[in-house]
């Protein structure tokens, strides 16, 4: 946010001005007198104390300023109180009693009632403590879902908001937020349109920060977030302990309706991930991580980062290598990432997959895995109020414009330097066409489609069938197998029988039924692809009981004959 120009801001609250002149006493500013406009004359004070009971502030002078000891009371001047980020003044301040106490003077005057502010914009940033929970709700084009997040930093430019990292899709670098609220404790809000000017990934968390400045133009809007500044500036000296002669907290951080007391107390929890079923999930999750950060690159207009890029390709094939079983079963662990993310690292480690055993992409499978990685990574660029989410029931019209989305990938990879031109055309530009020509971005037909488009569009549609959809349930392995394998003018069957060779009909990350009535996901596969390990979740004989054991084909007996896959939509089951 950038400091335009000064921000006035006048002030009439009497509360809120007894409390700036608390802070004037605790000496957070540099104070003068001003005696005379028209000539002005600017002398150091200090402001020592306040009388409630009789509306009284006491001053002090340095005996030496001449034109004070000139001075007959009554007499009105102002205070100008100082500091980097802001400028505070107080006009027609009436002094009833002046006394020389030696080296200095003493002036009695009464309490101000009218204060001017003059604030830098950015400059005055207040950042709230984490035991100190305030809402934010984002509204980033009209019609659509508020996405909530937490205030991390307040001033009259703008706030920075904490955001679940899946919320970022969808939010771009200077484009206009529809709406914009913040929600006390206490239930006051401050409400306003806004500009995001910046957002990164929190290192290590699952979570974004979004910049953004205020573009309301109402004076009260303005006069509300300086109070609620003060206040928050106050409620964090107490909770320092360094608030002195404060001794009333905020009222903004009263919980007034007990409704609110547990919803509030959650915003302090811990925001760290759930307890993941696997090590190899902690890996992946760091390269869910980057790819979000180049979600948020592409939507800035920036080129991707080629080397953050391929040093998850080379992560991910050697996270396959270290443990192929483990790795599948990790994969269907990432529920708390977008559908996005989670659909890009499974085509791309099930790709990984298939090109082991294939010797003629040995020397490409780095790019290939890479390419896969970011293959559906231009849908967040055509968010718009013509495609406001990519979640939903979508519009045939919102679904061509979808179509669209890898050509405007292409306008942001470099692929003279970094990614080999004939894997982006096969894997960026022909995993979503069709050998019958009805796919797209192109409408390609067989002849002109190689092998590894061949391969990873496959690979994708098993992907995305067998993915929960807000217009569609997930499909089984089965019914995806089946809807290739009974469109054969659409898919090369000889990549589907390859499949599944590699992954059976029951895959890793399953959920299958037994005959004695258990649920379990599948966890490792023996050489026949016949399940070998499981964790076993639910007996639907007892469902109400929560079971979380892990059993090999040696203890299969307790659990029965395996009967078939079961959809886990149905039953509200996660892999962990």
């Amino acid at each position: 946010m950038q400091d335009i120009e000064p921000k006035l801001v006048n002030i009439k609250d009497p509360d809120l001005i007894a409390s700036v002149i608390y802070s004037l006493i605790e000496g957070t500013y540099a104070v003068g007198i001003i005696l005379d406009d028209a000539a002005p004359h600017h002398c150091p004070v200090l402001a020592t104390s306040i009388d409630p009971a009789r509306d009284v502030l006491l001053l002090s002078v340095s005996a030496s300023e001449e034109a004070l000891m000139n001075q007959t009371v009554p007499f009105q001047f102002g205070l100008l109180a100082q500091k980097t980020s802001e400028t505070l003044r107080f006009d027609q301040i009436t002094a009833h009693h002046c006394r020389v106490l030696g080296e200095h003077i003493e002036i009695e005057c009464e309490k101000p009632t009218k204060l001017q502010v003059a604030s830098k914009r950015s400059a005055y940033r207040i950042p709230l403590a984490k035991s100190m929970p305030v809402p934010v709700s984002i509204v980033t084009f009209k019609g659509t879902a508020p996405l909530q997040g937490i205030l991390r930093n307040l001033s009259l430019g703008g706030c920075l908001v904490q955001l679940p990292i899946n919320d970022i899709i969808g939010i771009k670098r200077d484009e206009t937020l529809a709406h914009l609220r913040v929600t006390f404790p206490n239930g006051e809000t401050l409400c306003s349109s806004a500009q995001v000017k910046h957002m990164r990934i929190e290192p290590n968390t699952n979570h974004a920060l979004i910049g953004v400045q205020f573009t309301s133009p109402a004076k009260s809007f303005t006069q509300q977030l300086w109070y609620v500044i003060r206040e928050i500036e106050r409620e964090v000296a107490i909770r320092k302990g360094n608030a002195g002669q404060i001794v009333a907290a905020s009222e903004l951080f009263k919980l007034n309706d007990p409704d609110n007391v547990a919803h509030f107390e959650s915003l302090t929890q811990s925001s760290g991930t759930p307890e993941d079923s696997t090590p190899m999930v902690v890996p992946l999750k760091t390269i869910a991580r980057q790819l979000n950060a180049q979600i948020i690159a592409l939507q800035n207009g920036e080129h991707l980062a080629s080397d953050a890029v391929n040093e998850c390709a080379i992560s991910l094939l050697a996270l396959l290598h270290e443990d192929r079983q483990a790795f599948f079963y990790a994969l269907s662990c990432l529920n708390d990432q977008t559908r996005l993310i989670q659909h890009s690292l499974n085509v791309a480690g099930k790709l990984a997959d298939l090109l082991t055993t294939t010797p003629q992409y040995a020397t490409l499978t780095d790019q290939i895995i890479a390419a896969a990685l970011i293959h559906d990574l231009g849908k967040p660029l055509l968010l718009s109020n013509e495609l406001k989410s990519l979640t939903g029931v979508m519009s045939e019209s919102e679904k061509s414009r979808l179509r669209a989305h890898p050509r405007h990938l292409f306008k942001q990879v470099d692929t003279s330097s970094w990614l080999n031109k004939n894997v982006a055309l096969a894997v960026l530009g022909g995993i979503n066409e069709r050998l019958d020509g009805s796919g797209y971005p192109l409408g390609l037909k067989a002849s002109a489609l190689p092998e590894l488009s061949r391969m990873a569009m496959v690979v994708d549609v098993i992907d995305a069938l067998t993915r929960p959809r807000d217009d569609r349930q997930a499909w089984t392995a089965l019914e995806a197998y089946r809807y290739i394998h009974d469109h054969p003018e659409k898919f090369d069957a000889q990549w589907l029988t390859r499949y599944i060779k590699r992954h059976g009909f029951l895959p890793i990350g399953s959920l299958i039924e037994f005959s004695h009535g258990f649920l379990a996901w599948v966890m490792a596969l023996d050489e026949n692809g016949r399940p070998s390990k499981v964790r076993v979740v639910r007996n639907m004989s007892r469902p109400t009981i929560r079971i979380n054991e892990v059993l090999s084909t040696v203890d299969f007996y307790q659990l029965g004959e395996i009967k078939n896959e079961v959809k886990a939509e149905r039953y509200k089951l996660l892999p962990f």
